[in-house]
């Protein structure tokens, strides 16, 4: 991130204190944090930890609010900021946070950076109605006025950015082969949700492996749209499930055939991902077991023979 970007952000959050102080002069009623002569705010930065190279922004926003002090303040305020390190852990942003908010009394928390960590506290703000503004993270979550109405991001959305990944790559390179190595919260879903809706309904393999699931590795090779599997595509299972057909909203949909790790295969219809309508179910050994009409994984009718 360079000097610009953060000289930007401070720049940002200066903005928005002079049009709380401004406010909060014409009422003569201040909340904790403002007096006469001061606003407190607070924040969290990784001033340790693997992060750690992200603690300039905090450097860079205190070094600009001493020049702001220096050119006489915010109408006649200085800006007092207290910048605590939670190391991108978000057990410990959530103790510092606390001391901001319950013994420092700061007006607001502004520009707290990360998506785990802001995530950890966004309900305590909210439920202390404390300002939680300007977050250091650009996920899509922080818009979300209705649910969390004292809390703003900043940063284009980490969404946004994926979008244009996206579409650069389908208009710039042939034939690409794709590989992401994501952090599996909130911050890295977003990149990687957008990034597909940049690819948009082109067809693409994704292999994904998550650690939290049992199925923890799988392929799906076809069209997406809408942030899910839509259209023909193939779907290969950690386990050795294998379905070719048609999807739709990330389920099988529609006529296809469903071959199980036990090597028995239905071939017929199906909605929301179960066996539903004709079909019939064939044994290993190539010996039809059951045929007729589905409904939703169950045999209802039986084919005679």
């Amino acid at each position: 991130m360079s000097l610009k970007v953060l000289a930007s952000h401070a720049t940002a959050l200066a903005g928005a204190l002079l049009l709380a102080a401004g406010a909060v002069h014409a009422q003569k009623k201040y909340d904790p944090g403002v007096t006469d002569a001061e606003i407190l705010i607070g924040q969290t930065n990784p001033y340790s930890g693997p992060l750690s190279s992200y603690s300039t922004q905090g450097r860079v926003q205190a070094a600009f609010y001493n020049m702001i002090n220096e050119q006489g303040g915010v109408n006649g305020r200085k800006v007092k900021l207290i910048s605590l390190d939670d190391g991108y852990q978000p057990p410990k942003t959530v103790e510092q946070t606390r001391k901001l908010v319950e013994d420092d009394q700061v007006v607001a928390v502004v520009g707290s950076m990360g998506t785990p960590t802001n995530t950890a506290i966004v309900k305590y703000m909210n439920a202390k109605k404390v300002p939680h503004i300007l977050l250091a993270s650009g996920a899509s979550k922080w818009g979300n006025p209705k649910d969390n109405p004292w809390t703003m991001g900043w940063y284009p959305t980490y969404f946004t950015e994926g979008v244009i990944y996206g579409k650069y790559i389908l208009k710039n390179i042939k034939d690409a082969k794709i590989g992401i190595l994501m952090q599996n919260d909130d911050y890295g879903k977003d990149f990687v949700n957008g990034f597909k809706q940049g690819l948009g309904v082109y067809t693409f393999a994704i292999n994904q492996s998550n650690p939290d699931t049992d199925d923890a590795s799988l392929r799906y090779e076809g069209n997406w749209n809408d942030d899910n599997y839509a259209g023909l595509g193939v779907f290969t299972w950690r386990s050795g499930h294998h379905y070719e057909g048609p999807f739709l909203a990330g389920h099988e949909e529609g006529a296809g055939v469903f071959t199980y790790q036990t090597g028995r295969r239905y071939e017929g219809e199906h909605t929301a991902g179960k066996e539903n309508g004709y079909g019939v179910l064939w044994g290993p050994d190539g010996q039809v077991l059951q045929a007729g009409v589905w409904s939703m994984g169950t045999l209802i009718t039986p084919l005679s023979r």
